[in-house]
């Protein structure tokens, strides 16, 4: 069941989200009511970026002391 939600918002606002809903095949509703839920979810763990997830687990099995020669050689000329 759905429920009308009328909203005071900015004509510039409106038009780049009518925009950015039409690129994405989607309804500004749709848009909103994704958006809600997703800064109103719980926290799952620890904070996270797309940035930060794409790079998770790039160093399994790598070893620290490899880096601390690295900055050793490096700052020692």
């Amino acid at each position: 069941m759905t429920t009308k939600l009328t909203l005071s918002v900015n004509p510039d606002a409106i038009a780049r989200i009518k925009r950015h809903a039409a690129r994405r095949k989607t309804s500004v509703s749709r848009l909103f009511e994704t958006y809600v839920y997703e800064v109103t979810a719980e926290p799952k763990g620890k904070a996270s970026t797309p940035f930060l997830d794409k790079w998770k687990g790039c160093l399994k099995g790598a070893d620290p002391e490899d880096y601390k020669r690295y900055l050793l050689e490096k700052y020692s000329k």
